[in-house]
């Protein structure tokens, strides 16, 4: 959003990780659950019944065969099995592989949908499948590619490195491709089809080395060029009260999904206290207070810093929380409600206070901190001086009786500030992803 704002051409792709071992992970648990579908044997024929599952369930069955996989050598050995005859067009397994993605994308959009999230493309490292042999003859045109152990690697050792840096694993020992390799052939796929200025990839921290990795072989075979920039946006966790990345009640990992109805029907509560608006109204507004609570709660802190998830806190009228910029948006539209929208011959006079002039001068640095935010890929800039804008027009309307005020010229003018200020808001809000509410 902010890239777009300064007139680049930005496409994004969510990416999914539909190709490798939690693939076969999940099919070879499925198999010991439904092991009558045809699907697992060479006798599937097109329109067979396939296992039947939702969405939650494979959220369940995904980590319980990983650990199963790390106890059980043969369900390990099967689950390696079905992802190497997977990525080889096995008929059946391909079939169910179909269903499993489609069920975990209509999931998916429903989620980001609530976040106001788009992509343009539904991409993953199956759509990178068909580049890989592209890719691999490349690296080995190059004289990169070398057997070790069974496998094929490429050695990205270098001079000045502070550490040791493992080879990229091309193919694996079983002659299955693993994620370095389909994010290898993805970088060929975005070369062919957008031949990019930059590259720029905002995953978890944990994945700094992969990524090193994958962007010294793409430059190395020349598949990317030197010019190109390949970046790696590292982001920290988010924790609870007790330090520990936040957990549901039964110890684990919360879904998107659920955190989304636990801040909602939380902010939902406080609507129903301020009695403003309808039933349904309410219900609309707490959604989006719970949402712009997630987004901003996040977004104030830099990208690859941990940080700990506070409901209470995010869902404060004070202090930097996206309600308390949302609070104060709905204060001015009251404020210009009851007043009456200045016209468009109206202007922001002078400053007749301290408070005014403080004001000013914050609104005045707001391009200056989108170019820094823009220069440095740093969201906390914009989240840092929303909530500077909103702090400083609260003081102002704390010092100014803005309706009573006798003076017409200066009453207009406080009106117009009031107006650019809330249109100022709502832009830092944009970029953030965040809607506005009409009242709270």
């Amino acid at each position: 959003r902010l890239m777009r704002l300064f007139g680049h051409r930005v496409i994004g792709d969510v990416h999914l990780g539909d190709w490798g071992l939690p693939m076969g992970l999940v099919m070879a648990e499925l198999s010991e659950r439904f092991p009558d579908c045809s699907c697992f044997t060479d006798n599937y024929n097109e329109g067979d019944r396939l296992p039947e599952f939702t969405a939650d369930e494979l959220n369940e069955i995904y980590p319980f065969a990983n650990k199963k996989s790390k106890s059980d050598p043969d369900f390990n050995n099967k689950a390696h099995k079905y992802t190497y005859e997977l990525q080889q067009g096995r008929p059946g397994l391909y079939a169910l592989w179909r269903k499993i993605w489609q069920t975990s994308v209509d999931d998916l959009k429903a989620t980001y949908e609530k976040l106001s999230v788009s992509f343009d493309l539904w991409y993953g490292e199956s759509d990178a499948d068909k580049y890989i042999e592209e890719a691999v003859n490349i690296i080995k045109d190059k004289g990169l590619l070398i057997k070790d152990q069974g496998a094929q690697i490429v050695d990205l050792a270098e001079e000045g490195d502070k550490a040791p840096i493992p080879p990229a694993i091309i193919f694996k020992s079983d002659g299955s491709v693993n994620y370095q390799t389909t994010d290898i052939a993805t970088l060929l796929q975005r070369q062919k089809d957008f031949a990019p200025d930059k590259v720029w990839y905002f995953v978890d921290k944990r994945q700094e080395l992969h990524f090193l990795q994958v962007f010294r072989t793409v430059k190395k075979a020349g598949i990317i060029p030197q010019s190109t920039e390949l970046k790696h946006f590292p982001f920290g966790t988010m924790n609870g009260k007790d330090g520990k990345p936040f957990k549901t009640r039964e110890g684990g990992v919360m879904p998107l999904s659920e955190l989304l109805k636990t801040v909602t029907d939380s902010a939902l509560v406080k609507m129903k206290e301020s009695g403003n608006g309808t039933e349904g109204d309410q219900l609309e507004a707490a959604q989006k207070i719970g949402i712009a609570a997630i987004k901003f709660g996040d977004m104030i802190n830099q990208m690859n810093k941990d940080y700990c998830f506070d409901l209470d806190k995010f869902l404060s009228f004070e202090g930097k929380t996206g309600t308390y910029i949302l609070y104060t948006i709905t204060r001015i539209n009251s404020l210009l409600k009851k007043a009456g929208e200045p016209s468009d011959e109206a202007v922001i006079g002078c400053a007749y206070g301290e408070a005014e002039r403080r004001l000013m001068l914050r609104a005045i640095q707001t391009a200056d901190i989108f170019v820094a935010a823009a220069e440095e890929t740093s969201l906390n800039y914009i989240a840092e001086n929303a909530y500077q804008l909103a702090a400083a027009f609260s003081q102002f309307y704390h010092d100014n009786h803005i309706l009573s005020e006798p003076d017409e010229e200066k009453r207009s003018s406080w009106l117009c500030l009031c107006k650019f200020i809330r249109s100022l808001l709502v832009l830092h809000m944009d970029v953030l992803g965040i809607e506005t509410v009409e009242f709270m």
